[in-house]
C-alpha cells in the first residue's frame, strides 16, 4: 500500500512483510531515497494521510494476533485464524526517524555474532512436512520440557513415532508457525515469505469459484521463487512428493483411493494397494510451477482426505529406493503428509496415521547408507485449531539425523522460516527472502560427531 503526501515530497510504503512503514522522499520520482523506517502493528496492509498530512493512518491486517485461547466463532477451541486486526494513528510530528528506523529494525533481527555452523558430514536433507499442530496439542505430555498436558490431544497413544523421535532426536521447543492457515505455510516454509495476494486472498478462498483452496497459482509465487528454483540454479538434485501441485481447479474430492475407515474399503491389504497419481482431478488448464517439470513423484498423492497417509509414505519408500539404486537419489526432498480427516482438518485418526507415515519414512532412511550424511527436518505448516498454554501460534519442529543432538530441546525463537533457513545453510544457499535471511536458524539442534544407529519405527500404543 501507498500514501503520498499532497506535494509530492514524501511517499509511504507499508512493508506488509517487515511490519514497518518505510517514508520515503520523493520529490524526484526518478530518484527517490529512502529517509527511514516507521514500525507499525502485525502486517500492514493499508494507509492513508490526513488532509494536513499530518497524521498517517496505518491498517494492519493481524495487529495484535491472537488473545490467548481465544476461539472465535469456534466453540471448542482456540482457533489461530481468529486474530484482532488493528487501525495505528501515527501522529507524524513526533516521529524522529533515526530512533523509529532502528527500533523497527531491531524488531526484526538480533547481529549474530557468528555464522551459523553445521556438521560438513551433512549432503542431503529431507524436509516432512506434518499436520497442523502446536507444541502443547502433540508434546504437552511428553513429560519435560515446555509442556502443559492440560493442552494435549494428539499424545503418544497416537503419537508415538513423533514422541520417540523427539526423546531421541533434537527437538525445537520455542518454535512458532508463521502461517495461521497451511496455505500461507506451504509459501514460508519453501520461500521463507508469503505474498500479498495470498495473504490476502486465503481468507476467502473456500469461496472462490474455480476452487484455489491451496493457492498455489502464479499469482502467488514469491519475487526470488522456491526452494526449488534456488536449488535449480545452484544444479542441485531435488524431488518433490505432494508440494505446490494444488492449482486452480483441482478437485480432490473424488479421486479413487479411499481411507481405510472408509466402510467401503475390504481392508487393511488396501493400504499397500498402489496409489494412483496426484490424489486429484484437474479440471481447468492452470500451469503448476515451471521448476517442477520432471522433479515430481507424478505417483505420489498430494491432498486428497480420502488418500491415507500411509499410502503416501510406501509410495515415498518405493520411489526413493529406486532413485537411490539407480543413482539418482535427491539431495533434497519435501514431503507432504496433510494428516487431515475427511472434512479436512485433523482428527485422532489422521494424526495417527501421519505419525506411522513419518515412522516408515524415517525408518527407511535411516536403514540405507544416506542416512549417514542425512537431515531430516520434521514440522507442521501452521498450528491452526488447536490450543498451547504459551500462545497458539506455538508449534515444533524436529532435526533428525546421525548428526542431532541427543535428547535435546532447543528453546531459541526459531519459526516455520528457521527451517528454511537451516535447510539453505545445509545446502549452501542463499536466503530467498527477508523471510528466512532474518530467521534464527537451527544449527543449536547439531552435534559434530555422528550416531549412525538407525531408527525402528515405533508400534501405535492401543
Amino acid at each position: 500500500a501507498f500514501a503520498s503526501s499532497k506535494d509530492g515530497s514524501r511517499l509511504y510504503v507499508a512493508l506488509t512483510g517487515i511490519d514497518a512503514v518505510a517514508v520515503i522522499e520523493s520529490r524526484d520520482p526518478l530518484h527517490l531515497h529512502r529517509l527511514g523506517l516507521i514500525p507499525t502493528g502485525w502486517a500492514p496492509g493499508a494507509l492513508s494521510l490526513s488532509a494536513d498530512d499530518r497524521t498517517l493512518f496505518v491498517a494492519n491486517a493481524k495487529g495484535l494476533g491472537e488473545d490467548a485461547n481465544f476461539a472465535g466463532d469456534v466453540a471448542t477451541h482456540a482457533d489461530a485464524h481468529a486474530i484482532w486486526g488493528t487501525l495505528e494513528r501515527i501522529d507524524l510530528a513526533t516521529v524522529h526517524l533515526a530512533d523509529t528506523t532502528r527500533g523497527a529494525l531491531a524488531n526484526l533481527r538480533r547481529v549474530a555474532s557468528s555464522m551459523p555452523r553445521y556438521p560438513t558430514g551433512i549432503t542431503d536433507v529431507v524436509l516432512i512436512e506434518m499436520p497442523s499442530a502446536t507444541f502443547d496439542s502433540v508434546f504437552g505430555d511428553l513429560g519435560n520440557g515446555p509442556a502443559d498436558p492440560t493442552y494435549s490431544l494428539f499424545g503418544q497413544s497416537v503419537t508415538p513415532n513423533l514422541h520417540a523421535l523427539a526423546r531421541r532426536f533434537a527437538l525445537a521447543g520455542n518454535f512458532y508457525a508463521d502461517a495461521e492457515d497451511a496455505a500461507v505455510g506451504h509459501q514460508v516454509a519453501l520461500a521463507g515469505t508469503a505474498t500479498p495476494y495470498t495473504e490476502r486472498t486465503v481468507g476467502m478462498a473456500a469461496g472462490r469459484r474455480p476452487p484455489a483452496a491451496a493457492n498455489q497459482d502464479p499469482e502467488d509465487y514469491p519475487r526470488s521463487g522456491y526452494i526449488f528454483n534456488a536449488l535449480a540454479r545452484r544444479g542441485v538434485s531435488f524431488r518433490d512428493y505432494g508440494e505446490l501441485l494444488r492449482v486452480s481447479g483441482y478437485d480432490d474430492g473424488r479421486a479413487e483411493n479411499p481411507r481405510l475407515d472408509d466402510p467401503e474399503v475390504r481392508g487393511p491389504e488396501d493400504l499397500l494397494a498402489p496409489t494412483s497419481g496426484l490424489g486429484g482431478i484437474y479440471g481447468l488448464d492452470v500451469p503448476a510451477l515451471a521448476v517442477l517439470a520432471g522433479h515430481v513423484d507424478l505417483a505420489y498423492p498430494g491432498w486428497n482426505p480420502r488418500i491415507r497417509d500411509q499410502r503416501r509414505a510406501a509410495e515415498f519408500v518405493r520411489d526413493f529406493r529406486a532413485l537411490t539404486k539407480a543413482g539418482k537419489r535427491p539431495r533434497f526432498s519435501v514431503v507432504w503428509l496433510p494428516g487431515v480427516g475427511p472434512r479436512g482438518v485433523p482428527t485422532i485418526e489422521s494424526v495417527a496415521d501421519a505419525d506411522a507415515a513419518l515412522g516408515t519414512i524415517v525408518g527407511s532412511i535411516s536403514h540405507q547408507s544416506s542416512w549417514a550424511h542425512t537431515a531430516i527436518i520434521v514440522m507442521p505448516l501452521d498450528a491452526s485449531g488447536a490450543r498451547d498454554h504459551v500462545d497458539e501460534h506455538r508449534s515444533y519442529a524436529l532435526v533428525i539425523s546421525p548428526y542431532a543432538k541427543h535428547t535435546a530441546i532447543g528453546m531459541r525463537h526459531t519459526s516455520t522460516a528457521s527451517a528454511l533457513k537451516t535447510i539453505e545453510g545445509l545446502l549452501h544457499l542463499a536466503p530467498l527472502s527477508l523471510g528466512d535471511l532474518l530467521a534464527t536458524d537451527l544449527s543449536d539442534l547439531f552435534k559434530n560427531t555422528a550416531d549412525l544407529r538407525p531408527y525402528t519405527p515405533a508400534q501405535p500404543l492401543r
